[in-house]
């Protein structure tokens, strides 16, 4: 694994806010689905409690992007795919609930002795999934890692912290070179996931952690399989024997595949399939999550190294139609200047782009080295998806100031590897 070079600078031209897309097949299925057929066929399926979660079956999930690497020291930023498989296999020291607080995990506590000194007692008793128990040795191991620029994405999340220290068997102590008031949020995110001490030094790779799930198979871009970590240390759970990940980058595709019960849940629900989904008795979970759209400019290349340029963009996109065609007329909500969910709390509610100013945008670009225009390549993955409306908006748009946008829609790995090693000049 190595390092993604993050030395091009990009800027953001908006994200935006949106309902969470997750769907998942609700209990009035017909009796003969399956779905339904293979609830009842496994054996391990009884009650928890009366009208409790029920133990056994395998969950079949359906990725709206493909993995082609699965890297815990993010190889590039974790997007939610590897997220999806990550978490199941690692844990951090704490981890976010809902309402973006961090919470005990792997350290059942925490003390920050100073402003700039923080010490971690680890859950004793916790195995690996090679039946190692898990230490402070290989907590200050998994540290120094992911602070290591030359194989982790998430190094510059840690550049602050000074040293990482076993004090005895279950305790670990951080000191910072300065105060640093996200540390906390950076571990809860995780920023850094847990493995056996010597992990990065065996051939090949293994993927152990302390998750409620082992990995199984891995094949990338087709499909993950993960099985349940019968010893996992929270007592009683997870309830699933496993979870099969496959991937379906074609929107219309996966909302077909959760129609016929191929799949169970999916990520994503493409805004054209909320109608049909919900009038088939699917079950549609919602939130405002701050999911987000991206669209990314090289400033290392002309035209975006052009400040003017960026601001004449930021006036020109019209966020909320962008919003209501991704949502099918369902955004509760976009970005309009504060990338963070008003459940996080980070949340301002500054908001400096609500509505375009067409005029706005052509005042800078007049002021630009572009006044008449460009044309440029926006690469975008998935060809028949939402990303591909969005895109088309942006295009017209553009087309006002005289700008051209080439629309290059490519499948999600191919767009990885030309965006995350800079070589891009506009991207969806």
């Amino acid at each position: 694994m190595r390092r993604r070079n993050f030395s091009i600078a990009t800027t953001i031209l908006g994200l935006f806010m949106v309902l969470a897309l997750l769907a998942a097949c609700a209990p009035a299925a017909p009796a003969d689905s399956g779905a339904e057929q293979a609830a009842a066929e496994s054996e391990a399926a009884a009650p928890a409690d009366e009208g409790g979660p029920k133990y056994g079956g395998i969950l079949k999930f359906g990725q709206a992007q493909a993995s082609t690497v699965i890297n815990p020291w993010g190889g590039r930023l974790h997007g939610a795919t590897e997220w999806n498989i990550l978490h199941q296999i690692y844990e951090g020291l704490l981890y976010w609930d809902s309402g973006y607080n961090n919470n005990p995990s792997l350290a059942e506590s925490w003390e920050a002795v100073s402003d700039t000194e923080y010490i971690f007692n680890l859950r004793q008793g916790v195995l690996f999934h090679n039946g190692e128990e898990m230490t402070s040795e290989d907590v200050v191991y998994s540290f120094e890692h992911a602070m290591d620029e030359s194989i982790s994405a998430y190094a510059g999340w840690l550049s602050p912290v000074a040293s990482v220290k076993a004090v005895d068997e279950y305790t670990v102590k951080v000191t910072l070179k300065e105060p640093y008031s996200p540390f906390l949020d950076v571990l809860g995110r995780p920023a850094v996931l847990v493995m056996p001490a010597g992990t990065f030094e065996k051939e090949p790779f293994e993927y152990i952690g302390t998750g409620p799930f082992k990995l199984q198979e891995f094949e990338p871009g087709v499909k993950t399989e993960l099985v349940r970590n019968e010893d996992y240390w929270e007592e009683g759970v997870p309830y699933l024997d496993g979870i099969s990940m496959s991937y379906l980058l074609d929107d219309a595709a996966r909302a077909a595949n959760l129609s016929s019960d191929a799949v169970d849940f999916i990520m994503m629900v493409p805004g054209a399939s909320w109608e049909s989904l919900t009038q088939q008795e699917y079950k549609l979970f919602t939130g405002d999550t701050g999911i987000f759209f991206m669209f990314t400019f090289n400033v290392g290349r002309e035209p975006f190294n052009d400040p003017n340029v960026l601001k004449a963009l930021q006036h020109l996109v019209d966020r909320q139609v962008m919003c209501d065609v991704y949502t099918a007329g369902r955004c509760n909500r976009f970005f309009a200047g504060d990338p963070q969910p008003p459940n996080s709390q980070y949340y301002t509610g500054i908001e400096y782009f609500k509505e375009p100013d067409i005029e706005k945008a052509k005042e800078y670009l007049a002021k630009s080295n572009y006044p008449d225009g460009f044309e440029v390549d926006l690469n975008f993955y998935g060809a028949a998806s939402d990303e591909g409306q969005i895109a088309e908006i942006l295009q017209i748009s553009a087309a006002e100031l005289g700008i051209k946008f080439n629309l290059l829609a490519t499948d999600h790995a191919v767009w990885v590897e030309k965006v995350y090693k800079g070589e891009f000049t506009a991207a969806l």
